[in-house]
């Protein structure tokens, strides 16, 4: 673990205690481990919190909390009528990556003045 106690409850290597964040949703997922193969191995799990059945757990939570689930879209597409969350969330993720860029662009432009 990365606190040095290696019989904290946890993932199996960040405390439990530490991923309950002040004012967020807070969803606790049993058996779910943080590596994405099993412990001492090079075995892959599906018990990893990316694998496809673990993801089905907390995206659809992940989705309501950022307001892109069906129906509820934020960004340029998807929202009502749209066929799939993932298409807002792909605007989102995309208008973010935009944001970053363009602020990183001004800072350099900055720099180099």
């Amino acid at each position: 673990a990365v606190c040095g106690n290696g019989s904290c409850i946890g993932d199996g290597v960040v405390p439990f205690e530490w991923t309950q964040l002040d004012g967020a949703r807070n969803i606790e997922l049993e058996g779910v481990l943080h590596s994405i193969n099993e412990a001492g191995t090079t075995l892959p799990t599906d018990r990893w919190y990316g694998s496809d059945g673990v993801i089905d757990r907390w995206l659809p939570a992940v989705l309501e909390e950022t307001g892109l689930s069906k129906g509820k879209g934020t960004g340029t597409g998807g929202g009502e009528g749209s066929s799939s969350p993932f298409e807002t969330l792909q605007d989102w993720a995309s208008e973010l990556l935009a944001s970053v860029t363009d602020k990183n662009s001004a800072v350099s432009e900055r720099r180099d003045a």
